[in-house]
């Protein structure tokens, strides 16, 4: 038997047939190719064959019977089945061996001229027998006679039988060439299986499985490797650039920087891909289902990259009335909570049976969660992170239930999918007011005491405020204000000075200005849409 494993390169262990070992099998043989282009000779597919079953009867009265092979072939096979097996048992019930004589010819197709053989068979049972007659041939196709030499005498009576009636069952052409053309370009890992054809298959080898493990780029110091690993950002790589696809992308065109982060992202949270492909599929949705195992999106960045739910990336800019326009916000309203999630996945601890988990939220368990809503994520096999997976979905739900878009010019330029920002606007109560800095004041040791604004802020008495302010320098930069009590004011205090050359702060700069805790809010760029004039709209949600 021969069994396609997987295209490219993976390990292979703990083969079985069903759920038995297959080393549990009489005369159970395997062979691994792994990462097969065709160079390496396989052992027992080395010749494409052929086979014609058609279970002729053979009568030494019909004389010869003949069949013609497939073209293009130097070997070819005759199976022999005596169902009955080869044995005489007279009136008293003793067993004496019976012997059958067979002639085999061959000729090249057009050819006049018979190659003849004889073939001796001898037994003494009557359990079924297989035989074998292989003839060797310069390539061409051949037309191959047999017929029985020895007289029909298969008979049985009420005091003595005789068994020796056979089948011609069928005929198998070899040709020169393997039973699988390799490519260079597209390897594959092959296993070839040989088993003891006794009572012990059943027909159950269709049920051969075996546990596999892809090898895929792996980082090793300012280099990567290539190592078995279910990490998603290696199997990323893989895809991209590997084998499996048909126009693999150049190493060169890979952002490996961010996947080198997103690998250490990964390792660190024990995200993991498993899964198993048996059909063709969209090179697309496959990266998307790995990614996701990780919690990561495929993004065009510096070449071809990565963006992922790191809650540690810092915030690349501010957005303020003063650099945007057209905010709006869209909330999903639900008439129910959703209170757990029901989740199917293959369990890699019941033998990757298919099982499911209902993960609750905070405050339900089994006897007070009503509704319960079915989840899917594919790639992960193990219950933890069915479970992790499933609780930072429901976060998800409860946190992230509104998404905000704005119209942005020169921060399109930069901005991009997975991005922090901070965002100030009047409508949502993030920050009070901004403004833009029109002068700044140092004092006597050339400190930044405050800044002048171009807008007016208000302030109450015994509340703390704070400022935000975004330059080259720093892109959410926090500094606390003195409180100027029941009035409103352009000239914001800092409540310690701060050195513009550390800060970078001059005129220009944008500045937020709200209570101390409520200074913008943390969000996250969801996708951004080029306009005319080199304006974009950005969607946003928020980063909890």
């Amino acid at each position: 038997y021969l069994f396609v494993v997987s295209t490219g390169d993976v390990t292979v262990e703990n083969p079985r047939l069903g759920d038995t070992s297959l080393w549990n099998y009489q005369g159970a043989e395997w062979r691994v190719h792994r990462n097969w282009t065709g160079s390496e000779a396989l052992v027992w597919f080395n010749s494409a064959a052929t086979t014609e079953s058609f279970n002729l009867a053979m009568k030494n009265s019909v004389g010869w019977q003949t069949r013609t092979t497939a073209k293009d072939c130097n070997h070819a096979q005759l199976i022999l089945i005596f169902d009955s097996g080869l044995k005489h048992i007279d009136s008293q019930g003793n067993g004496f061996s019976v012997s059958v004589d067979v002639e085999c010819r061959y000729r090249a197709v057009g050819s006049s001229n018979w190659t003849t053989s004889t073939y001796h068979y001898e037994g003494c049972t009557i359990n079924p027998m297989r035989k074998s007659i292989d003839l060797w041939f310069p390539s061409g196709q051949y037309e191959i006679g047999l017929r029985r030499i020895t007289a029909d005498s298969d008979s049985e009576t009420t005091t003595e039988t005789t068994r020796d009636a056979f089948t011609w069952s069928a005929l198998q052409s070899f040709r020169t060439k393997p039973a699988v053309v390799g490519d260079s370009r597209h390897p594959m890992t092959l296993v070839e299986l040989s088993l003891k054809a006794t009572e012990q298959l059943n027909g159950n080898v269709d049920e051969f499985n075996v546990e596999c493990t892809s090898l895929a780029p792996v980082p090793s110091g300012d280099s990567w490797v290539q190592q078995p690993t279910n990490n998603p950002a290696s199997l990323f790589l893989r895809i991209i650039t590997g084998t499996d696809i048909a126009k693999p992308c150049a190493w060169s065109d890979v952002d490996t920087a961010v996947c080198k982060d997103f690998y250490t992202w990964c390792e660190k949270m024990g995200w993991k891909y498993n899964a198993l492909l048996t059909s063709k599929t969209n090179t697309g949705e496959v990266v998307h289902n790995v990614l996701s195992a990780g919690r990561g999106s495929y993004a065009l960045l510096n070449g071809h990259g990565v963006i992922y739910d790191d809650p540690n990336l810092p915030i690349v800019d501010m957005l303020t009335q003063r650099n945007s326009w057209g905010f709006q916000s869209k909330k999903s309203l639900t008439f129910e909570k959703v209170e757990g999630l029901r989740m199917k996945f293959l369990n890699e601890q019941k033998d990757y049976q298919e099982d499911e988990m209902v993960v609750y939220d905070d405050g339900y368990n089994e006897s007070n969660a009503t509704n319960i809503i079915e989840w899917e994520q594919d790639g992960v096999t193990n219950p933890d992170l069915i479970w992790k997976h499933g609780r930072l979905r429901l976060a998800e739900l409860r946190l992230r239930p509104e998404t905000y878009t704005l119209n942005i010019e020169a921060e399109s330029i930069t901005l991009r999918r997975g991005d922090r920002v901070r965002v100030l606007h009047d409508a949502t109560f993030w920050g009070i007011t901004s403004a833009v800095i029109v002068k700044v004041n140092l004092n006597s040791d050339k400190l930044i005491e405050s800044i002048e604004l171009d807008d007016y802020c208000p302030m109450d008495d015994g509340k703390s405020y704070g400022i935000r302010i975004t330059n080259y320098k720093a892109t959410d930069a926090y500094y606390s204000v003195l409180t100027a009590a029941n009035a409103e004011t352009r000239i914001l205090t800092f409540a310690t000075p701060v050195s513009p050359d550390t800060t970078g702060i001059s005129v220009g700069d944008i500045v937020g200005f709200g209570l101390t805790s409520s200074v913008g809010a943390d969000l996250v760029v969801l996708s951004v849409t080029p306009s005319e004039n080199f304006c974009a709209t950005i969607t946003l949600c928020d980063a909890a």
